[in-house]
């Protein structure tokens, strides 16, 4: 397993992406290493009007990494823009074989935070985050893990991420209304590793541990590696988990 420097491109468009990202993210996205102030409007990005339609999301067709991919039926999307997302799953697919095991992970900046308790459990490249550029297969923000009832961890998605305190609206939009992005907060970031990571999740009072301090929701995009029944970028967690017990269908709030 080699690590980020030196893993050859495997997508032309994701290098196109990446380095226009990396300027316009870099103006425009404020990096917020501080605790969440709820009570202040600006600082609360869960307003945004770009949170995925219901019927958009649920227009979507089941995904089958092994199966033909065809995500058109969205009338709100174009042609370019089916191409474009169809294009990002492929590369993600092809990827994936390069990408580390839950084991590896550690070596190359992926840290857990924490939430293996829900079936799967996210690991964040904290650095990966807070560098603006995305939507690289090869080292995507974040990596999710179905977890077997034995333990046993299986790549099922990748994550890619803006850094907390960006709104979903600055977000890329290169599939249109196929890859909405959504917001992941109660993340909880101890400041004294070196480098800083994401170690925890806020318990049901949404408090972080203590010495932890909570960011800011971050705008995400899962792109499943492995059948989902709410298609390749679908926010539903738990691969297993039958989409009519949760409300809005296809649809699940971090």
């Amino acid at each position: 397993m080699t690590g980020r420097s030196t893993r050859p491109p495997r997508w032309s468009l994701s290098m196109r992406l990446v380095a226009a990202l990396a300027v316009v993210l870099a103006i425009g996205i404020p990096v917020v290493l501080a605790s969440l102030d709820r009570t202040t409007p600006a600082a609360d990005p869960w307003s945004s009007d770009a949170e995925p339609d219901a019927d958009a999301v649920d227009a979507v067709a089941p995904f089958d990494p092994d199966g033909p991919l065809d995500l058109s039926g969205l009338p709100t999307v174009s042609p370019q823009q089916q191409a474009a997302a169809e294009d990002l799953v492929r590369s993600v697919l092809d990827a994936r074989a390069d990408l580390p095991t839950f084991e590896e992970a550690p070596a190359l900046g992926y840290v857990s935070i924490g939430d293996s308790f829900t079936g799967e459990e996210h690991l964040l490249d904290w650095q990966a985050v807070l560098d603006p550029a995305t939507l690289d297969p090869a080292h995507p923000e974040g990596l999710v893990f179905d977890v077997g009832s034995d333990g046993e961890r299986t790549l099922a998605a990748v994550m890619f991420a803006l850094p907390p305190g960006a709104r979903v609206d600055d977000a890329p939009t290169l599939g249109g209304d196929l890859t909405r992005w959504h917001l992941h907060g109660d993340l909880c970031l101890d400041p004294q590793r070196t480098p800083p990571a994401i170690t925890a999740s806020t318990d049901a009072a949404r408090r972080c541990p203590d010495g932890l301090e909570e960011q800011q929701p971050m705008p995400t995009l899962h792109v499943w590696v492995v059948a989902h029944p709410c298609g390749p970028f679908s926010e539903l967690e738990g691969v297993g988990t039958d989409p009519s017990a949760v409300a809005g269908g296809c649809q699940h709030h971090h």
